[in-house]
């Protein structure tokens, strides 16, 4: 082979190499912020049907938690933005915003993703944990921002800065994972624990089985974290790869079970109505015995009632026919069904409806009567009823 030749295949070969690189880039540049921005768009796409959701005729614990879902849905994505734009470029990491924003966002966010788990799990019919968890990252925040700011005065660049605040605020934010991943699975066994104490667990534990996988996925992230602080940089992205998928799977499973309502508010036990319209728990009654007067109303026997006799068949069915029926009167009635359900006396009704329609509905291949039937036979007055009811009311 001639010399003329040697270069001429050298300069096609330069020329290819050259067009190779220039695609290379070109796909990285579509590709990248598309990979980095996947999971600010799963979060707004959550946020925005979490949002749209929110309705005023659900129970006070429902609207709890849709707020609390769209404000750790929310927070996502600023924090999700902000990585996106300075992983892509769009922002310069010089560090000064950086290490602040995370301090405060990454452990608020775990804070909020508790108290969702809280909210659906615990018996005590409290919507909100403890203000103080979320004073802390505030409170964390304000005293480690001075000492950042100290030090990013003595350091010459970002690289230099991420030297020092890079492993502390990775394991910073990886001991807020663990506490309250801990936290979650240890309120979702007592849940778990609580339904298979019930009389028909089956479908309770079909539906909230979701939780187990969303705390199994939330768990990963914590292992994955791991992972990337013994790795180089630059063997970084595939990680983040499994950590975008497994955040909109678990997106994705939460949205669905929420919007599908597949979710079981555990109830006060053992609680009375005295006849004087006070509520008690077998708890608080020995510290308030001497305020027990007569015709008490038990909780078993009040849902034993509804079980066996089923007024809410009944389409024309007031409260006064029930206060009638346990020789008391509607306003403590509906202090009694709001204290232990967190319903109004309509949504208790609706939801013992609702159960009705799916024990009259049995197997899909042996169902020969439309919905609208269904639903008349479970006492609502029309079909339009018991979509409204639907949508704004919780099972029982």
């Amino acid at each position: 082979m001639t010399n003329c030749e040697l270069k001429s295949n050298y300069l096609i070969y330069n020329i290819i190499f050259c067009i190779y690189k220039k695609i290379k880039k070109m796909i990285n540049e579509i590709v990248k912020p598309f990979f980095y921005s996947s999971p600010v768009v799963s979060a707004m796409i959550c946020w925005m049907f979490i949002a749209y959701s929110y309705s005023k005729r659900e129970s006070k614990r429902e609207k709890r938690l849709k707020k609390i879902l769209i404000m750790y849905f929310g927070m996502y994505m600023i924090y999700g933005l902000f990585f996106t734009s300075r992983s892509v470029g769009f922002i310069l990491p010089n560090g000064r915003e950086d290490y602040p924003l995370l301090l405060v966002c990454l452990p608020i966010v775990q804070v909020l993703f508790f108290n969702f788990i809280y909210i659906i799990t615990n018996n005590k019919q409290k919507d909100e944990i403890p203000i103080a968890h979320f004073i802390l990252p505030v409170i964390l925040f304000v005293v480690i921002t001075p000492l950042f700011y100290l030090l990013y005065g003595k350091t010459y660049s970002a690289e230099q800065l991420d030297q020092y605040m890079l492993p502390y605020s990775a394991i910073y934010c990886l001991l807020y994972q663990i506490l309250y991943n801990v936290l979650s699975v240890r309120y979702i066994y007592s849940y778990r624990k609580e339904i298979k104490q019930k009389n028909d667990p089956g479908e309770m534990k079909e539906n909230m089985s979701w939780l187990t996988y969303v705390i199994i996925l939330k768990c990963s992230f914590v292992i994955l974290n791991i992972v990337i602080l013994f790795l180089d940089l630059t063997k970084r992205d595939f990680i983040f790869f499994i950590q975008f998928t497994l955040c909109f799977l678990m997106f994705a499973i939460i949205l669905f079970n929420i919007l599908k309502k597949n979710y079981y508010f555990l109830m006060k036990d053992n609680t009375i109505l005295a006849s004087n319209g006070r509520v008690f728990s077998v708890s608080g009654l020995a510290n308030d015995i001497q305020n027990i007067q007569q015709n008490i109303i038990n909780q078993k026997e009040f849902e034993d009632y509804f079980k066996q006799q089923k007024p809410y068949l009944d389409p024309t069915l007031k409260i006064n026919d029930i206060a009638a029926i346990f020789s008391t009167n509607k306003l403590y009635i509906s202090k009694f069904i709001r204290e232990i359900y967190d319903m109004n006396f309509n949504q208790y009704i609706n939801s013992w409806r609702i159960k009705e329609v799916k024990e009259l509905s049995g197997p899909d291949d042996k169902q020969s009567k439309s919905i609208e039937e269904l639903s008349k036979e479970a006492g609502f007055g029309s079909v339009r009823s018991y979509w409204r009811a639907k949508n704004g009311n919780t099972d029982i």
